[in-house]
């Protein structure tokens, strides 16, 4: 039994004694915890993130999300080991821009990936910029948002016109060629 279904067997125990009724006790108490979240953390930043979207009892902490969810995008990506943390960044970055659409902040969402882009060319992380385009995470486009800077042509044309850059078409060509080489190793 966690502290937390303690609380709640002691709250229930306290107003059985009471005589009071007992319908939501457990869930209220869970609920109340469980919106208490202040911080992205990197065990769950999804769930920290929504959690932290959904108060209304701090007006800053909407901001506060935001801008911690593009911190731990940054070092889930910088700080990963080759690509190990790139799946649960992929997954932030989705969450990130659809929260970014829901709360009307395109050039919030749109300003990040074109510094994540910058850092990942100076960190040798572009394969992570590989993903994002893979994976289809656009900048918001006016469709989506109408104060966005991006048409919906120039959203999906972003990572196409990024990947000319020469320090990520060099990357990609160095990437074929280490699947090259594996895949000679794996053959021999």
């Amino acid at each position: 039994m966690n502290d937390l279904d303690l609380l709640a067997a002691n709250k229930r125990r306290r107003l059985a004694e009471q005589g009071q009724s007992l319908e939501g006790v457990g869930a209220s108490l869970a609920d109340l915890m469980e919106n208490r979240v202040t911080q992205v953390g990197s065990v769950d930043p999804v769930k920290d993130f929504e959690r932290m979207l959904k108060r209304r009892d701090d007006p800053t902490l909407i901001d506060s999300a935001f801008n911690q969810m593009i911190q731990m995008i940054c070092e889930l990506v910088l700080n990963s080991f080759a690509d190990t943390q790139f799946d649960k960044a992929i997954e932030c970055c989705k969450s990130l821009r659809k929260s970014c659409v829901q709360f009307e902040e395109a050039s919030l969402f749109n300003r990040s990936l074109i510094q994540l882009h910058s850092q990942l060319i100076t960190s040798k992380k572009e394969p992570f910029w590989l993903r994002l385009a893979a994976e289809k995470i656009y900048p918001i486009h006016q469709d989506e948002v109408s104060d966005s800077a991006f048409s919906k042509n120039e959203s999906e044309e972003f990572y196409s016109k990024a990947t000319n850059h020469p320090s990520i078409s060099l990357s990609i060509q160095q990437q074929n060629e280490q699947t090259n080489e594996n895949l000679f190793d794996e053959l021999a």
